[in-house]
């Protein structure tokens, strides 16, 4: 049986287990075309995530941290059917 996972969660397993993440990271990894919008959603939601901009090569980009791992409102790690996660 194949368990299939949200881009947010997929997301927040990266910053939890594995690290930072940067859009091309996750691009590779996941197929996540706009992490950006995923950050957004689990910051909305009450995750305490934090971003900074790395220069290189003439070009920016931002990598994100996952700073606690639990929610701000108290839930879990995800949400329940029918609650934005």
């Amino acid at each position: 049986m194949t368990i299939y996972k949200s881009q947010r969660q997929q997301v927040l397993c990266h910053l939890r287990d594995t690290g930072p993440l940067d859009a091309l990271t996750a691009l590779r990894l996941y197929g996540i075309q706009r992490l950006a919008a995923r950050v957004r959603d689990l910051r909305e939601s009450g995750w305490l995530i934090v971003s900074e901009t790395v220069r290189g090569g003439g070009k920016r980009w931002s990598r994100y941290w996952l700073i606690s791992t639990t929610r701000n409102s108290g839930k879990g790690l995800f949400p329940q059917e029918g609650e934005r996660a």
